[in-house]
């Protein structure tokens, strides 16, 4: 492989869509409230509200190893 080339993982963006989150940055989370059931959207704690996160195959350079 070149220096240069891409890494097929993120194509050369350094970042990957958040496994937990789906990429949207937030989750939903059910909070009981007294006797009530309440669904609330709180900010994802891996990706912390960006909905990416650094590549692990190229360690976030975007460069094929």
């Amino acid at each position: 492989m070149g220096e240069n080339e891409r890494c097929m993982h993120c194509n050369g963006t350094g970042k990957r869509i958040c496994y937990n989150c789906g990429g949207t940055g937030s989750k939903m989370q059910t909070r009981m409230v007294y006797i009530y059931a309440l669904p609330t959207r709180v900010i994802c704690y891996s990706c912390h509200g960006t909905g990416k996160i650094k590549c692990q195959h190229c360690n976030g350079t975007g460069k094929a190893k």
